[in-house]
């Protein structure tokens, strides 16, 4: 667990046993540069789920067009094995 405190200067301090004068200042802590690069870790995650999703969607969907190809086959082969026999 991560403790902020703040004095009357105005400055933040994570409690890290660093003293006062040794924390950065609370516009250091709001970088635009720490703030996009958790943007782009944020936006990265999501991507990456929202492809793991993609994926596990393609696999169920592949699987169950296999499995109506093979049935309809069976089906048919199964047909035609049956009207070859009753002609014969």
């Amino acid at each position: 667990m991560v403790l902020l405190l703040y004095n009357t200067t105005n400055t933040a301090a994570v409690d890290t046993g660093l003293s006062w004068q040794e924390m950065p200042y609370k516009s250091d802590l709001y970088d635009p540069k720490l703030v996009l690069e958790g943007v782009k870790v944020f936006v990265s995650t999501l991507w990456e789920l929202q492809e793991m999703r993609f994926a596990a969607i393609l696999d169920d969907v592949v699987s169950m067009a296999i499995t109506i190809v093979v049935a309809s086959v069976s089906c048919f082969l199964a047909t035609t094995t049956t009207t070859e026999h009753n002609i014969l």
